[in-house]
């Protein structure tokens, strides 16, 4: 199975329809080849942004076409989203602190070897920046849809696709990619965190409405 990663969206911008968006598509590997050929006939014809296809780019017809290709072969979509028209950036800078002070408090739960690698995680959320923050705990929401729905759906259709996982993530510096990872292995730990409330906000796949929600005391 391969799943590709990618997001849209500046994850800052506090205002109304301020969107944000991490994707991941779960394509299976008996179909990807097939995939691969039939999109290279397809990508030359669509609208490119620094030799990248860009969706906002895309007509209906475009867009149809890529959506009929990937219906028609067995892949499965997840996305979460979050709007922050619905928040401040006070209220979530002062929610990233806590949550960062939250772990720390709790530390000694953990033993070496991973002590030390919460503690460190601790302090890079407080440095963080606030878009890469938001984008981290979107990423986890994400990744605990695909976790829940993927293997479900396959078991069903395709059991053999899920004997191995590959995943490919969109690019980033080296510096902000060290950074996310790092932010996602405190969010994972959710020791301190009910990080988000999801609800239904797609018509087509699987869609979520991120609303961040940490709880700072004892869960």
């Amino acid at each position: 199975m391969h799943v590709f990663i990618d997001e849209s969206g500046s994850f800052t911008g506090y205002h109304g329809q301020s969107l944000s968006v991490v994707g991941a598509l779960a394509i299976p590997d008996g179909k990807l080849e097939f995939i691969n050929r039939k999109y290279a006939k397809i990508g030359p014809r669509l609208p490119q942004e620094k030799a990248e296809v860009k969706g906002r780019l895309l007509i209906e017809p475009q867009v149809n076409e890529v959506i009929t290709l990937r219906s028609r072969n067995d892949e499965l979509f997840e996305i979460t989203a979050i709007d922050l028209g619905f928040h401040a950036e006070s209220d979530v800078a002062a929610d990233k602190q806590k949550h960062a002070e939250g772990m720390l408090a709790r530390v000694d739960r953990f033993r070496e070897p991973h002590r030390t690698l919460v503690e460190k995680a601790c302090h890079q959320i407080s440095a963080t920046s606030l878009p890469l923050y938001i984008q981290a705990i979107s990423t986890f929401e994400l990744l605990h849809s695909i976790i829940n729905h993927v293997p479900l759906y396959f078991a069903q259709r395709q059991p053999q696709e899920l004997a191995t996982f590959t995943w490919i993530v969109d690019g980033k510096e080296p510096k902000k990619k060290n950074q996310l990872g790092n932010v996602v292995v405190v969010v994972c730990a959710r020791s301190t965190v009910q990080c988000v409330e999801t609800t239904p906000c797609a018509p087509a796949g699987r869609g979520r409405l991120l609303i961040l929600r940490p709880i700072h005391g004892e869960n």
